[in-house]
C-alpha cells in the first residue's frame, strides 16, 4: 500500500513527459507546480530514527543550519534515483521498478555515517558513509544493475549520504561518534520536490544477516 509522508492527498500518475535535467531545473525560473522525482532509498528502521534524529539536530546546530530542515520523516539515503518529471511518473515506470525491486533479493547491512560535509553547489549538509559505505554501495550496484538489465535508466548517484538540511556553514570533517544503523528494507519514492512530500509506493525487506 502507498504511504504518503508530508500531505494525506492521494495521488494519480495521469501522463508521462520525458525526464527534466536536474541542471536544467536549477536554473529555470521558478514555477508555483513542483516537479516530481521518482528514486529508490534507505530509510532508518522506526526503532532506529529517534537516535538518528537526534544525532542529526546535534550535527546541524554544530554547523549553523536553522532553516531548511530536512523533515524526520524524510530522512533518506538515495540508492537509485529514476529521473526527475514535469508531471507525475507514468504508472507503467512505476510498475517496471516495483517488479525489479521484488524480484531483487538482498541481505541487510550495516550503514556507518563517519563524517560531515557540506556540499558546495546545492548547499546540502550531509552525512557520508566513507569507510562504512562498502556493503551500501554494493546494495546500489546491484540495485542499479538490476534496473538497467529491465531497461530503466538510472542515476546511482555520488557518494552514498543522507541530506540533514540546507545553509550554515562550509564543513568536511570526520563526526566525534560515527552514526551507526542497520536498515530493514528499501523503498520506492516519489518525491514532490517543493511541496516537501514523500509517497512510499512499494517496500521491500532485507533479509537478517
Amino acid at each position: 500500500m502507498e504511504t504518503i509522508v508530508g500531505m494525506s492527498e492521494q495521488f494519480s500518475f495521469p501522463g508521462f513527459e520525458a525526464p527534466v535535467s536536474r541542471q536544467r531545473q536549477a536554473k529555470a525560473p521558478r514555477v508555483e507546480r513542483p516537479f516530481h522525482s521518482l528514486f529508490f532509498a534507505i530509510l532508518p528502521a522506526l526503532v532506529d530514527l529517534p537516535r538518528i534524529d537526534a544525532a542529526a539536530s546535534a550535527v546541524r546546530r554544530q554547523h549553523g543550519v536553522e532553516r531548511g530542515l530536512v523533515k524526520t520523516e524524510r530522512l533518506h539515503v538515495t540508492c537509485c534515483d529514476l529521473g526527475d518529471f514535469n508531471e507525475a511518473p507514468v504508472q507503467t515506470l512505476v510498475d517496471a521498478a516495483v517488479a525489479v525491486a521484488a524480484g531483487l533479493a538482498r541481505s541487510s547491512f550495516e550503514i556507518v555515517f563517519d563524517r560531515v560535509m557540506r556540499f558546495k553547489g546545492s548547499r546540502a549538509l550531509a552525512l557520508l558513509a566513507d569507510d562504512g559505505a562498502g556493503e551500501l554501495k554494493a546494495f546500489r550496484a546491484a540495485l542499479g544493475q538490476a534496473l538497467s538489465q529491465a531497461g530503466l535508466g538510472v542515476d546511482a548517484g555520488g557518494a552514498p549520504h543522507m541530506t540533514l538540511g540546507y545553509g550554515g556553514d562550509d564543513v568536511s570533517e570526520s563526526l566525534a561518534e560515527p552514526i551507526r544503523w542497520t536498515p530493514q528494507d528499501f523503498v520506492l519514492v516519489h518525491s514532490l520536490v517543493g511541496k516537501g512530500e514523500h509517497r512510499h509506493l512499494g517496500r521491500w525487506p532485507l533479509a537478517p544477516n
